[in-house]
C-alpha cells in the first residue's frame, strides 16, 4: 500500500496487540475489528521458532561477507546453533540433526581435520540420524540432502570460497522449502 494507507496501524494496532493478548504477553486490548480468525493456530512455539530462524538468517547473511572459509564457517555455525534451536522448538527433527552434524562438520573443517574417514562419518551420521528421526515424511528429507551436499563440498572444495557459498546457498534453499 501506498504511504500513509495504514499498513502499520494495522500490524501494530490490531494484529499484533490481539496477538500479544492470546499469547498472554500482555493486557493490551486489540484495535476495533469485527473478528481476528486463526489466532488458535498460533502458539508461543511457533513463535519463538521463528524469531530463531530469523536470528539464525542474520547470521547466513554475515557469512556471506567472509572472506575465508574459516571465518564462513564460524557464521554458519552460529547460525547451525540458532537453527537448531528453531527446528527443535518447531517439531522439525530431521532439520536439528543435521543443524548438529553440520557444527561438527564444519569445527573438523575448521581444524584441518578433511579426511575422507571424517567425510563419510559425518555423510553417513547425517542421512542414517536424519532418516531416524524424520518426522515429516519427504519434505523431512531436504535438510538431509541440503546437509549432504554441502558436506561433501566443504571437503572437495576446502580452500574454494565461492564455490562454499554456492552450495551453502543450496542447502539453505533446501532448508528453507522445508521450514
Amino acid at each position: 500500500g501506498v504511504s500513509g494507507s495504514g499498513k502499520s496501524s494495522l500490524v501494530n494496532g490490531i494484529l499484533v496487540r490481539a496477538l500479544n493478548a492470546h499469547l498472554n504477553i500482555n493486557d493490551d486490548a486489540a484495535g476495533k475489528c469485527r473478528e481476528l480468525l486463526g489466532l488458535e493456530n498460533v502458539d508461543k512455539a511457533i513463535v519463538i521458532g521463528n524469531l530463531c530462524t530469523l536470528a539464525a538468517m542474520g547470521f547466513n547473511a554475515f557469512s556471506s561477507t567472509r572472506k575465508t572459509t574459516k571465518g564462513i564457517l564460524w557464521s554458519q555455525n552460529a547460525s547451525q546453533v540458532v537453527y537448531a534451536i528453531s527446528a527443535t522448538v518447531l517439531g522439525g527433527y530431521s532439520a536439528s540433526v543435521q543443524n548438529l552434524v553440520s557444527i561438527l562438520r564444519n569445527l573438523l573443517a575448521m581444524t584441518k581435520i578433511r579426511s575422507k574417514l571424517a567425510e563419510w562419518t559425518l555423510v553417513i551420521l547425517g542421512v542414517v540420524a536424519g532418516i531416524a528421526v524424520n518426522n515429516r515424511g519427504w519434505i523431512g528429507l531436504l535438510p538431509i540432502v541440503g546437509n549432504l551436499q554441502y558436506t561433501l563440498a566443504i571437503f572437495r572444495f576446502k580452500n574454494d570460497e565461492r564455490k562454499l557459498k554456492l552450495f551453502f546457498l543450496i542447502s539453505l534453499v533446501a532448508f528453507a522449502v522445508f521450514n
